[in-house]
């Protein structure tokens, strides 16, 4: 990764499942490729949180919707790899309650997860700093406190990504002009019957932020690469 990377956005399309795991694969390799650097050695068991690391990575994974699964694989494969002693990965993840994920119980609920290495396959054993009980991550006052928690973490750069469903300039359920958005409605919580709009996402990281930038943003996100995207968040 270069200094001059400064934005990153990859986008999940309506596509059939296999390609789509294919796609899903792909971002776990992202995510994972900008942790794994030579820095990248040490395991550690509970966070640091004094110490300024070299990165901060933050996931905003809202799985309360048809991808509860997806988000709670994702934090599984991410667990091949973990902090370090040089890097933070915080993950606030939400998932549907009664979604048949294979992951046990609580992972219908909302968790703010410290990410820590770990191999077992089919189990995340992360450190839980937060049981957050059902949480709202449509809003934006979520996200907002979800950025100022992970900047408790202090590192040189921060990476944020983000995990969930997004709509665009069409409307993907009914391929009708949306009304109540322009070009931007994501992360979709279906408990809670929310989502953002561009502005009020902006508006979250720019609050959450506090005049600090991330060094890459990543989107698996439907939708999210357009212009207005790009813009906004410039």
């Amino acid at each position: 990764m270069t200094a001059n990377l400064n934005h990153l956005i990859l986008q999940k399309a309506q596509i059939p499942n296999p390609i789509f795991r294919f796609i899903k694969a792909n971002l776990i390799a992202v995510i994972i490729s900008l942790i794994c650097s030579p820095l990248l050695h040490a395991k550690i068991s509970t966070p640091q949180q004094s110490l300024k690391k070299s990165y901060t990575i933050m996931l905003y994974l809202n799985g309360d919707n048809n991808l509860t699964h997806e988000v709670l694989y994702a934090i599984d494969m991410l667990e091949t790899v973990g902090s370090s002693k040089d890097i933070n990965i915080l993950a606030l993840v939400d998932g549907r309650p009664g979604s048949n994920h294979g992951y046990g119980n609580g992972w219908d609920r909302s968790k703010l997860l410290y990410i820590t290495p770990d191999t077992r396959i089919g189990e995340i054993n992360s450190v839980i700093l937060q049981d957050l009980g059902e949480q709202n991550l449509g809003i934006p006052e979520t996200l907002e406190s979800f950025l100022k928690k992970c900047l408790e973490y202090p590192a040189q750069r921060y990476i944020f990504c983000t995990f969930t469903h997004g709509r665009g300039v069409i409307d993907t359920k009914t391929l009708a002009t949306p009304k109540q958005h322009k070009s931007l409605a994501i992360s979709v919580d279906e408990t809670d019957g929310t989502y953002m709009t561009l502005q009020q996402f902006r508006h979250a990281i720019q609050r959450g932020l506090d005049g600090k930038k991330f060094d890459t943003m990543v989107f698996f996100t439907c939708l999210a690469n357009m212009v207005e995207v790009g813009y906004a968040l410039k």
